[in-house]
């Protein structure tokens, strides 16, 4: 990971920063994948107000990624087996486009597997649009395509949702490296 990047739990104190990091990754991110009125939507206000109440759930696994003392990333992952073969989800993993290709996405994955892991999980899955060029990092990491399926109808009728999983071997071993 890169010299001077940290990873750490998140508190309510981290939701302001999350927030920016979240609205941000949005508009660089996934514009083109969906329609600018879905990302428009994704504002600091809103995002502020959704993470103040996230990063202090009980069992929600929040950590963020700072460079020099500034938030880049951050993630988010919970118990949950809605997804048949699976006992947790990712519900967020977003890293800075300057912040990139420097090891901070595995790294905050390590840390919400490492607090699954302590929990009891022993799998994950997530979701993720179809065309968004992190599917390949997903790959990499161990994750499987578990199926695709039609986004919200919000993010417009041709977007598409990949459904990736971790199962239980991958996880373990995941979670043993940093």
């Amino acid at each position: 990971m890169h010299t001077g990047s940290s990873i750490r739990r998140a508190d309510r104190g981290d939701a302001q920063a999350i927030a920016r990091v979240h609205v941000q990754v949005w508009h660089e991110s996934f514009r083109g994948m969906v329609p600018d009125r879905a990302i428009d939507q994704h504002t600091l206000e809103s995002r502020r107000a959704n993470w103040s109440e996230w990063v202090v759930r009980e069992n929600w696994f929040t950590h963020v990624a700072e460079i020099d003392r500034a938030v880049v990333g951050f993630a988010c992952a919970f118990p949950d087996s809605a997804e048949a073969g699976y006992d947790a989800y990712l519900n967020t993993l977003y890293v800075l486009q300057t912040a990139q290709q420097r090891g901070i996405a595995r790294a905050l994955l390590h840390a919400a597997i490492k607090d699954l892991r302590a929990y009891g999980c022993e799998s994950m899955w997530w979701l993720t649009l179809k065309e968004n060029p992190a599917c390949a990092f997903y790959e990499r990491i161990g994750g499987v395509v578990v199926r695709d399926q039609p986004a919200p109808a919000e993010l417009g009728k041709d977007v598409v949702d990949r459904v990736f999983g971790l199962p239980p071997e991958a996880f373990a071993c995941f979670g043993d490296h940093a």
